[in-house]
This record gives structure tokens, C-alpha cells and sequence, in this order.
């Protein structure tokens, strides 16, 4: 879904409060041998479904959407792709409304396609019941499947233009796969851990600055985006973005890079990238000089990404999205 895959570049507009950032002094990088990239994930035929969670996994934070001062907007965002508007029933289901936590996988990224959904969310299991009869009417083959796993419910759905098995293993969850990987996904499902529907943040890390709306979680990057070849010389990473009713946001990223010499690398060419897609006067004004304020910085063989933005630069990103994807953030919803 593009709305979703937009929520790391895009921010939500509740924003963070700002915080020093301690950038070392410039270093000058010696000359490295480049990396060769990672062989090319090799194609298969259809979704691998709820497997591709150990290869990239986006968590959103509905709740805390919600609580932002641009909620309405982000709605718009999710609401304009098909998939994640066919979930609403009317007087029955508002997924943005219903949704706690969700998360969002895919063994490849790409264009806003979604190997596995996992949706937490405040229904009772006969709104849930009375939801799944309206979807699975949308698909010839429609209604309960056998999955041939206990414990795991199947039904088979449309939503937009993906026919796809709606799972449920426990109370206040669903997983949506592509129809195709239900059977696979299934027992994976029943022995899986639970996705939490307080929210995103571990009670064991250290207090930080802002709510965490979402985060995003890759193994292999440069497999997961093949079109990103900056991410080569990285075997892990992970952003987070956080935000507060002051309107700010910022986004965190920390990448594992195979060396230290490959960190330094890799920093040099992230900065200098930002800089060259930044210079124009035209991206100034339309993203109000948001790339002026990214730092980068390695330590050892990690290297650390920080994006913070101000009210209006959120405002302004999430117009771009909204633009790029054709959706309106004022006036009448869409039809």
C-alpha cells in the first residue's frame, strides 16, 4: 500500500520535539574498493506470504496517528489505495478508525505491494464475522477455506484488486495474505508471536523524545530494494520515525554495514546524494529545505541517518505524497 510505505519518508505531523544532534567533525573517507552488490533475490512465482516478514517489515501505529494534528490527512493517504478503502463497511468497519498496530511485509519492495498484512484492531468477533461475509462476496471462490492447519481460521476475500486468505489465529488480529500463500502462511501464523496493540516502543529501551509512529526493519537492504544500490555495502537496517503534537518530526536510521571502511563509504555517498538531489531551487522550496538538515555519521561499522523537520516541512512532504499518488488532502473525501 502506498500510503503505508510512504509513512517513513512522508512523517505523520505529530512530529517530535526538536533535539540536538552532535555531528563529528568531517572525516575523509580513504580510498575504498567498492562492494560487490549482493546477488539479485531470485524471482518466484507468487507471494511467499507471511515468510517474508524476516525480509522487510513496516510497523504502523494507528493510535498514534490518530492523536496527530494531520490525521485527517494521513487517512486520505491510506484511504486512496483500494486495498485499505475496500476494508470499510459502512457502519461496521473504519479501518483507519479500527486499527491499532499493523504490520506490513514483503520479501521485495516494490511498488506498494504487500506479501503479508497483520492488523490488530478494537473489533468484536462478530463485527469481525459480519466484515469478512462483505469481502468474501467481492471473489467468485469467496468465503471459509480450509487451511488445513488447527486453530487458524481462513476465509477467502477481495479487497481493491488482490484476492487474498484473511487468517485469524487469536482474538483482535487478522492476517491478510495473497490467496495463493494462505495455506503456506498458516502454520507459520498459529506458531507466531503476537503483534502487540499497545503500540511500537519496548518497555525495556531508555525514554526517548516523541511517540514512535512507525518503524521500518530490513535484512539484506539492497535485496529488499534492488533499486537502492546506496544500500550494497549494508547487511541491516533500521528506521524509526518519531513524533509529537508539536507538529515536528524525525526520522532515526541505523545501518550495519559489512566494515568500518564500507560505513565511512557509504556515509560519504548519503551525504553527498542529499546534497545533489537538494541544490535545485525548485526541491528547496517545495520540500522548504528539508534535506539541508539530514546527518550522517558512522560509528565503527554502523552508520547512523538523522532527518529532523519542522511543521511546515512535514506539511509540505506530505503534499508531495499526496500529489505523487493523486489523493486529496482538503476539500471533499475522494469518491
Amino acid at each position: 500500500m502506498v500510503a503505508a510505505a510512504a509513512l517513513l519518508v512522508a512523517g505523520c505531523h505529530a512530529g517530535v520535539e526538536p533535539v540536538a544532534v552532535l555531528v563529528p567533525p568531517p572525516v575523509t573517507p580513504a580510498p575504498v574498493p567498492p562492494t560487490p552488490p549482493p546477488a539479485p533475490v531470485a524471482p518466484t512465482e507468487g507471494s511467499v506470504g507471511l515468510e517474508a516478514c524476516k525480509g522487510a517489515r513496516l510497523d504502523v501505529d494507528f493510535q498514534k496517528l490518530r492523536a496527530a494534528p494531520r490525521a485527517e490527512w494521513i487517512r486520505r493517504l491510506f484511504l486512496h489505495d483500494a486495498r485499505f478503502a475496500d476494508l470499510a463497511v459502512a457502519g461496521v468497519v473504519e479501518p483507519f478508525g479500527d486499527a491499532r498496530v499493523a504490520r506490513f511485509c514483503a520479501a521485495v519492495l516494490r511498488g506498494g505491494d504487500w506479501d503479508a498484512i497483520v492488523l490488530t484492531h478494537r473489533l468484536e468477533p462478530p463485527t469481525v464475522e459480519a466484515a469478512l461475509r462483505v469481502y468474501s462476496a467481492r471473489v467468485d471462490e469467496g468465503g471459509s477455506e480450509a487451511l488445513g492447519v488447527p486453530g487458524v481460521q481462513g476465509t477467502r476475500v477481495r479487497t481493491g484488486d488482490t484476492a487474498w486468505s484473511a487468517q485469524r489465529a487469536r482474538a483482535g488480529e487478522l492476517l491478510l495474505v495473497p490467496a495463493e500463500a494462505g495455506p503456506r502462511s498458516a502454520s507459520l501464523y498459529r506458531g507466531s508471536a503476537p503483534l502487540d496493540p499497545a503500540g511500537l516502543e519496548d518497555p525495556a529501551s531508555a525514554p526517548a523524545a516523541g511517540a514512535l509512529v512507525a518503524r521500518l526493519t530490513l535484512d539484506a537492504p539492497a535485496q529488499r530494494m534492488p533499486w537502492a544500490p546506496d544500500l550494497s555495502e549494508l547487511r541491516s537496517l533500521r528506521a524509526e520515525l518519531r513524533a509529537t503534537p508539536a507538529g515536528t518530526a524525525e526520522l532515526r536510521a541505523k545501518g550495519e554495514a559489512v566494515d568500518a571502511a564500507a560505513a565511512l563509504a557509504l556515509a560519504a555517498r548519503l551525504t553527498a546524494r542529499a546534497e545533489e538531489v537538494g541544490r535545485p531551487l525548485a526541491v528547496r522550496m517545495v520540500l522548504r529545505g528539508l534535506l539541508s538538515s539530514l546527518k550522517v555519521r558512522t560509528n565503527g561499522a554502523e552508520v547512523e541517518v538523522r532527518l529532523p523537520a519542522s511543521a511546515p516541512q512535514v506539511d509540505a512532504l506530505l503534499a508531495l505524497v499526496a500529489a505523487a499518488v493523486g489523493a486529496r488532502l482538503d476539500g471533499p473525501p475522494d469518491p
